[in-house]
């Protein structure tokens, strides 16, 4: 567990270290409970904050099928690639200029297929 870099003791005394927000994201504003950790956006991290202040990173778990799931900024939770978007890195399907109706993975993947309706 790493304590949070606010305290006095836990800042760096030397001019080459790494920002603790790398490490430590800032809970300052953020409530009790699981929060983005801003340093690391659409990655497996997330703060676990308390009273403002940051008691640990954690990890989002592997999904059942054992694949990498990141946290979701937006959503506020651990999501599948599937639930990415692209350009973040992750695998969600795109239908904002598909007719509504079911398609086939486009990362052909035979065991998925997409549902678009309403873009």
């Amino acid at each position: 567990m790493k304590f949070n870099s606010q305290y006095r003791s836990n800042q760096c005394p030397i001019a080459h270290c790494i920002p603790c927000s790398v490490d430590l994201p800032s809970c300052i504003g953020k409530r009790d409970g699981i929060n983005v950790h801003q340093v690391k956006l659409w990655s497996p991290f997330y703060a676990l904050c308390y009273k403002e202040r940051t008691i640990k990173v954690d990890r989002c778990p592997a999904d059942e099928n054992g694949r990498t799931q990141l946290f979701h900024p937006k959503k506020n939770e651990c999501v599948s690639l599937d639930m990415i978007p692209r350009e973040q890195g992750g695998m969600m399907p795109e239908c904002g200029t598909k007719v509504d109706g079911f398609y086939q993975d486009e990362f052909e993947r035979c065991d998925r297929y997409v549902r678009c309706q309403g873009g």
